[in-house]
């Protein structure tokens, strides 16, 4: 169907430096009637060892995707005509396409032999081409960064593992919204908003083994949560915020070093998008979304098998 790729990657090490970079550019016409579509992709990363027990890294990745929509058809037309494509795709020349620049940094600390301390930023910027039903233009900018601290000791005779951290995840967007003509033309605009999306988690986790190959783990995580919009053109103005507590709590048994048995209950916590609400109920009207699980279950792996086995009931509310 088309199908063409092409790669290329690069990778040293030079003293304390190394570097790996590829790219990829790929494009297909499909199965499908307007299924076609191209991809630019590059990934580049930088390290450095400042001494035995500091590295760095630099991060830089970039995409750029063109996608045609074949769309929906009936039952009819799936079976017997499958190449076809929804005539309204066609015509408007619906399409779904990204470009996206990617800046990251990761530094890595060993303060001792069993403690490490990672933290790091990011940046990225996204812009969405969407033509469908409506022309959707949408700019992202995301940004954050994170902490974390990962301890492995004896106390008092027992094992010990401890992982904690922050991470924050903020973000903007410019959504606009236009109407859409043939070919894909880019009309009036009648939607427009600000924006603004603010994610602060805080978490830990703990292992102790109270028998040498039995472990009681407990933890938490508390995520800060706002949501803030303004309406520029026929779009609500809207702030809401949330502060959730995700706790755990569980046991897990190292039957040999490469099979583990293990059991939890935890609390998990999703906050609403902006996209969540409708003409019906503002997005400032919904509630997070929680949940209680219950999981037993086993991994592990031998010379031959490798399995990972799990049941689980989730009590989901809102």
């Amino acid at each position: 169907f088309g199908f063409h790729q092409i790669s290329v990657s690069s990778g040293a090490v030079s003293g304390p430096v190394d570097y790996f970079i590829t790219g990829v550019a790929k494009e297909t016409d499909g199965f499908r009637d307007h299924s076609s579509g191209d991809a630019l992709k590059g990934s580049f990363n930088l390290g450095y060892r400042l001494s035995e027990n500091i590295e760095t890294r630099f991060y830089l990745n970039a995409n750029r995707v063109r996608q045609e929509i074949p769309g929906e058809v009936t039952r009819d037309v799936a079976l017997n005509d499958p190449e076809t494509a929804a005539p309204i795709n066609v015509i408007n020349d619906w399409q779904r396409n990204i470009d996206t620049l990617r800046v990251a940094n990761k530094t890595t600390i060993r303060l001792s032999p069993g403690t490490l301390v990672e933290f790091g930023a990011f940046g990225v910027d996204r812009h969405l081409m969407h033509p469908i039903y409506l022309w959707l233009d949408y700019h992202y900018n995301d940004y954050g960064g994170f902490a974390r601290i990962q301890d492995r000791r004896t106390i008092a005779g027992f094992a010990n593992e401890f992982v904690g951290g922050v991470n924050i995840q903020n973000g903007t967007i410019d959504a606009d919204l236009h109407l859409t003509g043939p070919g894909a033309k880019k009309g009036s605009l009648i939607m427009s908003s600000d924006r603004f999306a603010e994610n602060v988690a805080t978490y830990f986790e703990n292992t102790f083994y109270f028998l040498p190959d039995v472990g009681l783990v407990a933890g938490t995580q508390f995520l800060h949560a706002e949501r803030d919009q303004n309406g520029v053109l026929n779009t609500a103005t809207g702030r809401t915020e949330f502060d959730l507590w995700s706790p755990k709590v569980g046991l897990l048994w190292n039957v040999t070093p490469f099979a583990q048995v293990f059991g939890n209950i935890s609390r998990s916590a999703e906050v609403p998008s902006f996209d969540e609400g409708s003409s019906i109920e503002n997005f400032t009207t919904i509630r997070a979304q929680t949940a209680t699980t219950y999981e037993i279950g086993t991994r592990g792996r031998t010379k031959d098998l490798v399995w990972d086995l799990s049941l689980y009931r989730a009590n989901i509310h809102n």
